[in-house]
């Protein structure tokens, strides 16, 4: 650094040579595209940055998406046409209702319904007949692995 009164300042950055070639756009590694998918996506989160955020990256990727804050007009949604809805994404922390309560009350409806359980504090599902074949991600997750394992829960059905 050096300053002059009245002149101003200039700082000076030395950084060592290194002699790695610069990776470019061109030859930057690739990654795998995200799924897409045509499925109606029934997303439950109680924070609405949250659900806003879930909601605009699913639709990115080709999904319907309805979303809910509050747990029991979700389960209403449902009840009331649960033959529009392909698979639950739900929180598990919820203040009114919980995530395996939303998975069970929509399951007395219909049995099969796809399901991913977010998790912020490690929430092991226990597999016993309503939760078998629910799968779970924790929070924080990127949009690919978001993306990634609703495909998975979509297929595993």
């Amino acid at each position: 650094v050096s300053s002059q009164m009245g002149d101003g300042t200039t700082f000076t950055v030395l950084l060592p040579a290194v002699d790695a070639p610069l990776v470019t756009k061109d030859r930057a590694p690739s990654r795998p595209p995200m799924p897409r998918g045509a499925a109606h996506v029934l997303l439950i989160d109680d924070e609405e940055p949250l659900l806003r955020v879930g909601k605009r990256l699913l639709e990115r990727q080709g999904y319907q998406v309805t979303g809910f804050s509050n747990p029991e007009q979700a389960v209403a949604a449902f009840q009331a046409s649960p033959e529009t809805f392909h698979i639950l994404v739900t929180d598990q922390n919820m203040p009114r209702m919980t995530g395996v309560e939303v998975i069970t009350a929509l399951r007395a409806t219909q049995p099969d319904l796809p399901v991913l359980l977010l998790s912020g504090n490690g929430y092991q599902i226990r597999e016993d007949g309503k939760l078998a074949r629910v799968h779970r991600l924790d929070k924080p997750f990127t949009g690919s692995t978001l993306a990634i394992a609703i495909a998975t829960a979509l297929e595993d059905g």
